[in-house]
């Protein structure tokens, strides 16, 4: 949890939609340099939770769990962790970075860059609505599946040692 993953405002983002859905629990995980902060600024609110760093099998198990993945970084390379939101088939809330589109399409939510408002509006409308995001949800996982696999790799390196004729 670095400067640029913006975790401050997760906290704010999350206040917002907690006085609209008293229900909301937020789990964090991850390290880095902004946790005490972050932790230090969430005292006073007892339902968002920072676990700190987690083995493979509970981050999946935690993004199985989770009823919407939201990010709040400000810069990404690919976005591993929203894939893997997507092949639990769990809802993805996003700033709107290029290349968060360039890799999902239409297959996340965006919000407006740092409009802290319109993320929140958004968390609350994915959690009371969330029949409303199943076929994107599905089609964010299918897109993963079929781009971003094991296979699918294998197969972009294949072609590409064919055409610069290292493979035959």
């Amino acid at each position: 949890m670095d400067t640029e993953k913006r975790p401050l405002d997760a906290i704010e983002i999350v206040r917002r939609a907690h006085e609209k859905i008293s229900k909301i629990r937020f789990q964090w995980v991850g390290t880095g340099t902004m946790v005490e902060k972050a932790r230090a600024c969430a005292l006073r609110y007892p339902y968002i939770n920072f676990a700190g760093f987690v083995d493979e099998a509970e981050k999946w198990r935690t993004l199985a769990e989770a009823e919407v993945f939201i990010s709040t970084s400000e810069r990404e390379g690919f976005g591993t962790t929203i894939a893997q939101a997507l092949l639990m088939e769990t809802p993805v809330i996003t700033y709107d970075l290029p290349v968060h589109r360039s890799v999902f399409g239409e297959t996340i939510i965006y919000v407006p860059c740092f409009d802290i408002q319109s993320f929140s509006e958004t968390l609350v409308s994915v959690l009371s609505h969330p029949e409303r995001y199943r076929d994107m949800v599905q089609k964010g996982k299918n897109l993963v599946k079929k781009e971003y696999s094991v296979e699918a790799f294998a197969m972009r390196v294949e072609g590409a040692l064919y055409e610069l004729e290292l493979y035959s």
